[in-house]
């Protein structure tokens, strides 16, 4: 499999999180053009894992952020199946917060986000990022704990509003559900 290489992002960007292709972990294997989303969870420590923004195809990519954050938020599997985001998310009212992030053609963005809350239960879970498509990208699933009324609050606030199901969008509207932090049904 040949990759692009790229001679040294650092030098195109001052995010440290920045890396050429050749800088993964062994284990940590990019897909043949594509931009891949993919969570370290065999070496999670301290209840964070590390995950890696991957690009392997031949175009440069940018992807918008809100203060550095790529909206990547974990999600965890119900009973029933449904992926449910348990990480909230606060959207910024200030112009200056929502800048893109640049990602070179054979480079990567590496970062430590929380795979375990301090309590909950254990469920399988992934990383998602929130974006438009192409950039809409699910990690690999692996397992982390996650508390109940992190999956409600999430159901709930400012980007659900966005991104959720019809049904509680209009839970909001309708004032059958109090949306934002702590969200509570009446």
């Amino acid at each position: 499999m040949v990759l692009p290489a790229i001679a040294s992002p650092a030098a195109e960007s001052r995010d440290p999180r920045l890396k050429p292709l050749a800088d993964l972990p062994k284990h940590i294997l990019p897909i043949q053009d594509k931009l891949a989303l993919i969570a370290d969870f065999q070496n999670r420590k301290n209840g964070l894992v590390s995950l890696y923004l991957i690009n392997a195809t031949k175009a440069d990519v940018v992807i918008p952020t809100q203060d550095g954050d790529l909206y990547c938020k974990r999600t965890a599997q119900d009973a029933d199946g449904t992926w449910r985001r348990c990480d909230s998310h606060q959207y910024s009212d200030c112009g200056n917060s929502y800048i893109s992030a640049s990602i070179p053609a054979g480079g990567f963005l590496s970062w430590p986000q929380r795979c375990d809350s301090v309590t909950g239960k254990t469920r399988k879970i992934r990383f998602r990022l929130f974006q438009q498509a192409p950039f809409d990208l699910e990690s690999n699933e692996g397992s982390g704990s996650v508390e109940d009324t992190e999956i409600q609050i999430c159901r709930y606030d400012a980007m659900a509003m966005r991104d959720g199901p019809f049904e509680d969008v209009a839970a909001v509207a309708t004032g059958k559900v109090k949306g934002g932090q702590g969200a509570s049904i009446d």
